[in-house]
This record gives structure tokens, C-alpha cells and sequence, in this order.
């Protein structure tokens, strides 16, 4: 799994705000991939593990699961996460190769499931969760607005971006409410955010987030950010290409 990444490519099309899917390179040999990132692994292991006793390390988990449903074994006292950009990435075609990798030991992901997906076909439940995105967030809901006045303007007859951002705050906002059921009593959730741009509009996520929080009766407050190139660069439009190239990340911290 280690040694898929460095074998996918990505390319620039004559759109400059667009990039393609380049799929497979071979300028590697797979054995020189594979050793390379096993040795990395290596030493990763023997810098932050090596020295440390094996007893009282505790039970590790990993697996596959739906962050909107899942349920931990336990209560926890820390939940340390980061949501997908929202810059309508294709995550399905980004990680194309991992998918694969996935697919052909037992895991097999849909691509209208993941979080930040950008298939809004037979969206049946859009108006239905814009309405309920719309409650939970002053400011999201400006945003929502401002986009859907955009296509107006532009004379679009798709809601695709609102239907987009719909989808991917009403399975974030979802996943957030079920992280905290699986919080203990003081328990605190730590959540890596990063603003972005849509044409234009900023996309506030930490302050979307802490407003959201908010109402679910926890304290927030963000304990460091710090600025860094923006994800979503090449996902602008033509018309609006001079946004800043670098955007607010936070780390924000909620406790019950």
C-alpha cells in the first residue's frame, strides 16, 4: 500500500485551472519503489518507536469504517482528525491506485459515499439537507447563498456547486456529531481545518466548524494555525485565477 502513491501521475491540460489523472508511470521499476518506501518506513519506525517500551502501548485498531456511523468499542478520550478539502477534488480518481490496491484485498470503496465527493446525480435528499446545513451555520449559509447567486449570474440552470457543497457539509456535519458520540464525558475532539476558494468566495471551514460545534454544546477554541499553499489552486475558475496562493490552516480543539 506503501508503494502505490509514487507510481500514479498527474498532469496539466491546456484548461490551467484544470489538472488530469496521467495514471500510471514506469520511470520506476516497482522492486526500486517498494524498497525505497519500506526503507523509509523503516526508519521512521526506529526514529519515533525504537526507543520506547512495549508495555503499556495499549490495543491498536485499524480498519474501514463509515465515519458518520461508526461506533468504537469504547469511549475515547481524543479524536484527532482533518475532513477532505472542499475544493471538489475527484477523491475516487485522485486515489485511483489506492483504490485499486483496495479493491483487490477485500476493500472496496464507492465513490458516492466518500466524503467530498463530487457525483450529485439522483442527489434526492439535496433540499432536504441544504435546509438542515443551512440551520446549523450562519456563515455557511452565506456562502450557500453567494454561490447559488453566482450561477444566476452566470445563467446556469445546474445547482451543481451548491448540490456539492450541500453534500459534502451535511456528511461532514454528520461525521463531526458522531465523533462526538463516541467521545467521553470531557473529551475533546482536535480538528486540522483549511480554508479555501470557490471562484472567488472563501470558504471559512474552521469557523464553519466552530459554529457547528457550538451548537452541539461544546467549547471551541483554536489552539495554533499557521498559512500554507492553498489545495484547491488548479480548481478555480478562469475568471477568478487571482486568489491568494496561500490560506488560513487551523487546528481547532472541542470539548463537552
Amino acid at each position: 500500500m506503501l508503494s502505490v502513491r509514487p507510481l500514479s501521475a498527474y498532469a496539466r491540460t491546456t484548461n490551467p485551472t484544470w489538472i488530469k489523472p496521467g495514471g500510471l508511470r514506469a520511470k520506476k521499476h516497482l522492486g526500486e519503489v517498494i524498497q525505497k518506501k519500506l526503507g523509509l518506513l523503516a526508519k521512521y519506525y526506529q526514529e519515533a518507536y525504537s526507543s520506547r517500551r512495549r508495555d503499556g502501548i495499549g490495543e491498536v485498531f485499524i480498519g474501514q469504517e463509515d465515519a458518520r456511523f461508526f461506533q468504537a468499542r469504547r469511549k475515547e478520550h481524543l479524536i484527532f482528525t482533518s475532513p477532505p478539502y472542499c475544493n471538489r477534488l475527484d477523491y475516487q480518481t485522485l486515489y485511483g491506485p489506492e483504490h485499486y490496491f483496495l479493491s483487490h484485498v477485500g476493500y472496496d470503496l464507492a465513490g458516492d459515499t466518500l466524503i467530498g465527493t463530487n457525483v450529485v446525480k439522483q442527489y434526492e435528499e439535496f433540499q432536504d439537507d441544504l435546509d438542515f446545513v443551512r440551520t446549523r451555520s450562519g456563515i455557511l449559509a452565506q456562502f450557500l447563498d453567494g454561490v447559488r447567486r453566482r450561477q444566476i449570474q452566470n445563467e446556469r440552470r445546474s445547482d451543481y456547486y451548491v448540490k456539492y457543497f450541500t453534500r459534502y457539509f451535511v456528511s461532514l456535519f454528520r461525521a463531526w456529531t458522531n465523533m462526538l458520540r463516541n467521545l467521553r464525558n470531557e473529551g475533546t475532539l482536535a480538528v486540522v481545518v483549511q480554508n479555501n476558494m470557490h471562484r472567488g468566495l472563501l470558504i471559512e471551514l474552521g469557523k464553519i466548524l466552530e459554529e457547528f460545534l457550538i451548537g452541539e454544546e461544546c467549547e471551541v477554541r483554536f489552539v495554533s494555525e499557521w498559512e500554507r499553499n492553498q489545495q484547491g489552486l488548479q480548481h478555480v475558475s478562469r475568471k477568478h485565477r487571482l486568489v491568494s496562493p496561500k490560506q488560513l490552516e487551523r487546528i481547532l480543539v472541542a470539548t463537552r
